[in-house]
């Protein structure tokens, strides 16, 4: 039996290949008639381009991502470094605003604390005499190891002689202060 032309399938050339092939076969994409092949071909090309702009978009989110992430913690070190360097120079000044004035030194009056001064030539004394065995020649031994130079003023008030292994120190007789010299005018008051 003959087909009949109703009943005879109609074929179709496939616009990417070129094949024939049944009509109720052919699958229309993008306004072409294609074949089952040509039709996965393109589907397997549409797949690859897709996930190759995927991962192209995943890679330039982890770039994005880093690059935020990076600027986050240079904003974040230059802030930490910033602070560090605001409470140095916090600590600085607060050291250099609470420092210490330094005391004032005071020159020793042999005149005025003879008995300070012969202690400090007695223990200057000592010391030289348990170094080398015997006392000093002269108080000008003592000085600059065993007495400060400002005591060589000092000296002329006092009299310092050596005897043998020992020595003897005394405190000559001071000048007057000049509130201590008596005054005239009060001498006769008392004699009236």
């Amino acid at each position: 039996m003959k087909p009949s032309p109703e009943t005879s399938p109609v074929y179709v050339k496939c616009q990417r290949c070129g094949a024939q092939i049944p009509e109720q076969s052919a699958i229309e994409e993008d306004g072409l008639l294609l074949c089952g092949e040509c039709l996965v071909a393109e589907v397997k090309r549409n797949v690859s381009k897709a996930e190759a702009e995927a991962e192209h978009q995943r890679h330039e989110q982890r770039r994005v991502d880093h690059d935020k992430l990076r600027r986050e913690q240079r904003r974040r070190a230059l802030l930490i470094l910033s602070v560090c360097v605001t409470g140095l120079i916090l600590a600085l000044g607060l050291t250099h605003m609470n420092k210490a004035d330094p005391v004032p030194t005071r020159s020793l009056n042999s005149v005025e604390h003879p008995d300070i001064v012969r202690s400090m030539l007695l223990i200057g004394i000592y010391k030289y005499q348990s170094e080398h065995g015997t006392p000093p020649e002269t108080l000008k031994d003592l000085v600059p190891k065993y007495l400060n130079a400002e005591l060589t003023g000092a000296f002329e008030h006092f009299e310092y002689a050596v005897a043998g292994k020992g020595y003897t120190l005394e405190l000559k007789k001071p000048p007057a202060m000049p509130e201590q010299l008596p005054q005239e005018e009060d001498t006769q008051r008392d004699e009236l």
